[in-house]
């Protein structure tokens, strides 16, 4: 599956494992009963979305072989998991269909989309767990439009991922007779990428999806039994422990094309789940080995105030080589992962590592569960709810409404 090393973070944090139990000890009575929510099947996070419906296979029947391109529609959660999915199933993004998952309203490249892709060939999947965010409604109904000037019906090349209650996206699917694959209305986005908004790309893209689902189940099973000790749970202490030390910034590091996304992934996850009533760290993402020349920089020799996690699989020997000595990418990307790993460690910065085979889609399951569970853990050790509404997201679309109709009064 993977495996997680804390040794060089303790080591610099002047911290053991005992510290970190002793942290997660104090969070014991908000843990268990996360845990006894896990056991009753009451979180759809962590229970309901570790399966696919029947109507989720029945709907994408043949999509993989008929359409070339597949429009994803979606903002944050219900994009971002999917797009994840994706780029661990297709790393240089060639097979067909193309998936294009479309989080702005940016004029210019939205027109270039409708306009230049074979919308014969296209099909669309909308996601929005409320069917009432402004961006995704919008760009739905560009899209439909499109589709309707070139006389191309939408009801069968058409999903909606919603809830099912009166709302605009779930009252378009019904106008347009498009198949709705209901949202569980207890499940956020940035908790969503065993559910539809990852099933979903994993399906079309050819990827088994029910690996996946089996390597979280692992985990999820290995921290139930283990619920102090065991691998979230003391990653979670470390984040905690970290941030008491002064290390406000949280890193994570990812290696290799299949994992691109990831960082990307765990910033909504962490900034959206942990910041709160001045509680968490700012998540930072850094993809090897490029971030080696860019960013590296600053990580090395710039202020003391992160924690590190690298993500390096082990691709060893894999991949095309060069034909001066025979040395594989897979061996060269490996080396600049551990190098990295060593060359923090050396300055004194606190750096966990964790290892995962190389393209296995059991072992993703089992690191998102991991990276899930630990960020529910540190939001009960900070005293936090994870699930909740974020405010500032909520004030800041107010605030966008109102610029909104202020353009509009000036037009």
């Amino acid at each position: 599956m993977y495996q997680q090393s804390l040794s060089h973070a303790l080591a610099a944090l002047n911290a053991t494992d005992s510290t970190l139990k002793d942290i997660v000890a104090g969070a014991q009575p908000r843990i268990d009963a996360f845990r006894a929510q896990i056991a009753q099947g009451e979180n759809p996070a962590f229970n309901g979305a570790l399966k696919v419906p029947q109507a989720t296979t029945q709907a994408l029947q043949g999509w993989a072989e008929k359409y070339q391109h597949v429009l994803v529609l979606g903002l944050g959660g219900s994009s971002i998991g999917g797009r994840l999915i994706s780029q661990f199933a297709d790393p240089a993004q060639l097979d067909n269909p193309r998936l294009h998952f479309i989080d702005h309203l940016c004029p210019m490249a939205l027109h270039q989309l409708l306009t230049g892709l074979p919308l014969a060939h296209t099909a669309v999947v909308a996601i929005s767990k409320s069917g009432g965010t402004l961006e995704t409604t919008t760009q739905l109904q560009l899209v439909a439009g499109a589709f309707q000037a070139l006389g191309l019906p939408m009801d069968d090349r058409a999903i909606v991922v919603t809830e099912t209650t009166d709302n605009p996206l779930h009252q378009w699917a019904q106008q347009s007779n498009v198949t709705v694959l209901p949202h569980h209305p207890a499940l956020s986005g940035r908790y969503s990428v065993f559910a539809e908004t990852g099933s979903i790309p994993a399906i079309l893209k050819g990827l088994d999806i029910n690996a996946i689902h089996a390597g979280a189940q692992t985990t999820l099973r290995e921290w139930l039994a283990e619920p102090y000790t065991s691998a979230p749970a003391l990653g979670a202490a470390l984040q905690a422990h970290a941030a008491a030390q002064g290390k406000s910034i949280t890193v994570l590091y990812a290696y290799g094309e299949p994992l691109r996304i990831l960082p990307q992934w765990f910033e909504q996850l962490w900034a959206e789940s942990t910041g709160k009533n001045g509680h968490g760290t700012t998540p930072f993402g850094a993809v090897g080995p490029a971030s080696q020349h860019s960013i590296q920089q600053l990580f090395l020799d710039g202020p003391q105030d992160k924690l590190y996690t690298v993500v390096i699989p082990q691709t060893h020997a894999t991949g095309p080589a060069r034909a001066s000595d025979a040395l594989s990418t897979g061996t060269l990307q490996q080396a600049m992962g551990q190098g990295t790993v060593q060359a923090l460690a050396a300055r004194g910065h606190p750096v966990r590592t964790i290892t995962m085979p190389a393209h296995s889609t059991e072992s993703l399951g089992a690191l998102l569960m991991h990276l899930m569970l630990e960020t529910v853990l540190a939001a009960q050790i900070w005293n936090l709810n994870p699930f909740e509404n974020p405010a500032a997201v909520n004030e800041s679309k107010q605030q966008s409404l109102q610029a909104l109709d202020a353009l509009r009064q000036a037009a």
